[in-house]
């Protein structure tokens, strides 16, 4: 599976709506420090990861205690929290 940072990076590409670039711009800014480029991510990609999220629950055996909001929140902690590595 390929980083979300990479998958995300596609500068020309729109999708529902949202530019790329401008994804990747705040990516950017919030790998360089700025604390308030995350705020301005949520809102941009929150419907797009709930929609990609639910298709993959979807996927998944029954019984299974994820919920697709669950999973979008800890993708998002993941892009923009910093971790060593």
């Amino acid at each position: 599976m390929l980083p979300v940072r990479s998958c995300l990076s596609k500068n020309h590409v729109k999708t529902h709506g949202i530019r790329m670039s401008d994804v990747t711009q705040i990516l950017s800014s919030i790998e360089g420090g700025d604390a308030q480029a995350a705020e301005r991510l949520l809102p941009l990609v929150y419907d797009e990861l709930r929609k990609l999220a639910a298709q993959r629950m979807a996927q998944e055996s029954p019984g299974h205690t994820l919920q697709a909001t669950a999973l979008v929140h800890e993708a998002y902690i993941r892009l923009v929290v910093p971790h060593d590595g």
